[in-house]
């Protein structure tokens, strides 16, 4: 599904964003900020053991204020009332499949 990408809100630059963790994330991010994609992205360093991590990329205005915005990364089959409050309301924003299969989502806590 193609994403609608303000140009009124000057949302003309593609920042990403990285989960270092799994679990509980805040992120300060350009307010009107809209989240393009979701992904598993994979890093082999030459000195370093490979790495894999969740990313999300956004469209932003980078001129726009900084907003707090709070992110989970669950499982799949991951009982979601032991890691979410109740009173949270929560989006899936996306998924990333990794390259074992291993399958993790994105959701914003709002």
């Amino acid at each position: 599904m193609a994403e609608v990408i303000s140009k009124d809100r000057g949302n003309n630059t593609i920042w990403k964003y990285q989960f270092e963790t799994l679990g509980e994330t805040e992120f300060e991010i350009p307010a009107y900020a809209n989240i393009v994609h979701v992904g598993a992205q994979h890093f082999n360093y030459m000195d370093k053991a490979p790495r894999s991590y969740v990313s999300i990329w956004a469209c932003v205005n980078p001129d726009a204020n900084k907003i707090k915005r709070k992110f989970r990364v669950v499982a799949t089959g991951e009982d979601l009332s032991s890691v979410i409050d109740s009173s949270d309301a929560v989006i899936h924003i996306g998924t990333a499949i990794f390259e074992n299969n291993t399958v993790w989502h994105v959701l914003e806590i709002v």
